[in-house]
């Protein structure tokens, strides 16, 4: 992309941010269009490396084989399923971490979202321990 149309899309189509915000001047920071390894590429061509994908498997490394491989699996098999019914995977899952863990803790539930999994990890707790 061009950085005359990135800059014709962020004034139609953007808000734009507060400068002295979290975000504030991203319309005026590079703008990034490939990954490779540990590096992030601009629409300029300008290369740096990668220190702000903490998230997914981005600190792996993009494109790393082995999360390549797992992506093109789910792809080809479920993509997603619905946490009301249980799928190979999950299953899968489940019996490896308990596998992996002593005794007391070999069994796990998956939540849908951080908060469901304190509130779960506090229920359990208070149920193990009585209090």
């Amino acid at each position: 992309m061009k950085k005359s149309r990135a800059k014709d899309i962020v004034k139609r189509w953007m808000f734009p941010t507060e400068k002295k915000s979290y975000m504030g001047g991203i319309e005026d920071r590079p703008i990034l269009a490939r990954s490779k390894g540990q590096t992030v590429t601009d629409i300029e061509e300008k290369k740096y490396l990668d220190f702000q994908s903490g998230q997914m498997g981005a600190a792996l490394g993009h494109q790393h084989p082995r999360i390549l491989d797992c992506i093109t699996k789910t792809v080809e098999t479920m993509l997603h399923s619905s946490n009301v019914m249980l799928n190979v995977p999950r299953l899968r899952l489940h019996e490896r971490l308990g596998m992996l863990m002593p005794a007391s803790l070999q069994r796990s539930l998956f939540l849908v979202s951080g908060s469901d999994s304190i509130e779960g990890a506090i229920d359990l707790a208070r149920k193990d321990t009585g209090g």
